[in-house]
């Protein structure tokens, strides 16, 4: 299964006001970095939006067992910050025996 885009505008603006990149197009030294921010300033948020994108690239390269931890750690921040992408990602984490049958 391909987990969509995220749908965030490029240069969309955080909740901190700064301008930061659409996920989509970072690069992979760029996404590490941009987690780690992200961890730093507290934002679930982002933090969701850039773990689905680095488990879509874990995707990409087949390894099954980093994407499925990627995506576990997209859905717990989503649901932390009540991300509109929670239930997607626990369906695709259920599509993948990694969680219980989304309500």
């Amino acid at each position: 299964m391909d987990i969509p885009s995220l749908g965030r505008e490029p240069d969309d603006e955080g909740p901190n006001g700064r301008v930061r990149r659409d996920p989509d197009t970072l690069t992979n030294a760029e996404l590490d970095a941009a987690i780690l921010d992200a961890h730093a300033e507290g934002d679930g948020w982002l933090l969701c939006d850039l773990y689905e994108r680095a488990a879509t690239i874990k995707q990409t390269e087949g390894d099954e067992e980093a994407e499925a931890f990627l995506l576990t750690q997209a859905f717990v921040f989503a649901l932390e910050c009540a991300h509109p992408r929670a239930d997607a990602l626990q369906r695709a984490l259920f599509e993948r025996g990694r969680e219980a049958r989304p309500s």
